[in-house]
């Protein structure tokens, strides 16, 4: 697959996203959107990012331009945009392609004319289905799912688990779905065999030290991995759990570590010093219950460190013999593959961080979501002048 570079783009790529340009946070759809972002003014393909804040900026071919100051949820964020829109308040460039990342974010759009990228980073219904419950699922499904699947030009699905799920449930879009070689910007990561700095965490000698990082919520699975933690301090394994990251179970969690001495919980934790304490820890541990592709398990096998990881996004995939176990769902399945994930070589993780690192950047998922845009950008084109 070529580089797409300004000379051979076309459309103006509109990206709606809560995220405010000025407070960079982390998080797997902020990164894609400033990695993307950053290619686009790399190569000079044109982007306008609809985003949120108050200081419209550009930096070579990307414009950054808020259309609210802030947004309490995503549900605010798109019901302003869609708003705006029709009040024509927020306009569209001429030649505009929609990158939307996801079904909620191609929902203001359903009335403008130009063609929709949809990216699927996982399958929001089963998510909204066991953190939000079965009527917020049926609201979805009934409301905004299939009207947004029809609305797309193409899908592009991160893992081969989220394009089985629209195939399932939407074989009249099969044309429509399109695989995403979802990737990481590597130049944010330590080269895999990098010695970590000294202990600031203090989190002392027990090991295995298992380490989750992530959003504190319902669906990644963290009673699990408490539970399987808790399997093997009872057999004699000073394992000790160190979490990082917030979310709405952050409370919980606070409880859980008081009354279980070998939790340590961080809070957030800014990226670079989230590579260095996964350096110190002997494994990441992924427990969730569903997941499109998790950042951190890319992040986890670009740098040599070992994965145990249920079944979720490209886990299977990507997870071979040097580099972890996909494991089942069950306490004692969790704590046998943190066994067996911890006393696997460093040396070999290392050895396969090296030779999969290359398949893992972010430049192979710039170059497919721009050549998409002007695959799509073209059969617009041809459609219109077809009329």
């Amino acid at each position: 697959m070529t580089s797409v570079t300004s000379q051979s783009f076309g459309p103006t790529i509109v990206i709606p996203t809560t995220t405010n340009w000025d407070v960079k946070r982390e998080g797997g759809t902020e990164s894609f959107i400033r990695n993307l972002a950053r290619e686009g003014s790399q190569r000079g393909v044109p982007i306008q990012i609809l985003s949120t804040g108050g200081n419209r900026r550009r930096d070579g071919s990307v414009e950054v331009r808020p259309i609210i100051g802030r947004a309490r949820s995503e549900l605010s964020y798109v019901r302003a945009l869609r708003r705006k829109l029709k009040s024509r308040e927020v306009s569209l460039p001429s030649e505009a392609l929609i990158l939307a990342n996801a079904e909620h974010y191609v929902w203001p759009f359903m009335d403008t004319t130009g063609p929709v990228l949809m990216i699927a980073h996982g399958a929001v219904a089963p998510t909204l289905r066991f953190t939000r419950g079965r009527l917020k699922t049926l609201l979805f499904e009934t409301m905004l799912e299939g009207r947004a699947v029809a609305r797309a030009s193409r899908i592009a699905v991160v893992s081969e688990g989220t394009g089985a799920y629209y195939l399932k449930k939407f074989p009249h879009a099969r044309s429509k779905i399109v695989q995403l070689p979802f990737g990481i910007n590597l130049d944010d990561l330590p080269l895999p065999g990098t010695t970590p700095r000294t202990d600031r965490w203090g989190l002392g000698p027990d090991r295995p030290k298992v380490l989750f990082a992530g959003r504190l919520s319902k669906e990644k699975g963290l009673p699990l991995l408490l539970a399987a933690c808790g399997q093997l301090r009872a057999s004699g394994t000073p394992v000790q759990l160190v979490v990082a990251g917030d979310g709405p179970l952050r409370s919980w969690v606070l409880d859980q570590s008081a009354a279980s001495p070998w939790l340590r919980a961080l809070g957030s934790v800014d990226h670079a010093d989230l590579m260095e304490l996964m350096l110190r820890c002997d494994l990441v541990a992924i427990a969730s219950i569903y997941e499109g592709l998790p950042t951190v398990l890319l992040e986890a096998l670009s740098i040599g460190v070992p994965v145990v990881s249920t079944d979720v996004g490209r886990a299977r995939e990507l997870i071979g013999s040097s580099s972890g176990v996909v494991v089942g769902r069950s306490p004692a399945e969790f704590a046998d593959g943190i066994s067996r994930s911890w006393r696997l070589s460093r040396r070999s993780t290392e050895e396969a961080a090296n030779r999969l690192r290359p398949l893992l950047g972010f430049r192979h998922t710039a170059d497919t979501i721009f050549e998409l845009a002007q695959t799509i950008a073209g059969e617009e084109s041809q459609s219109t002048s077809m009329r």
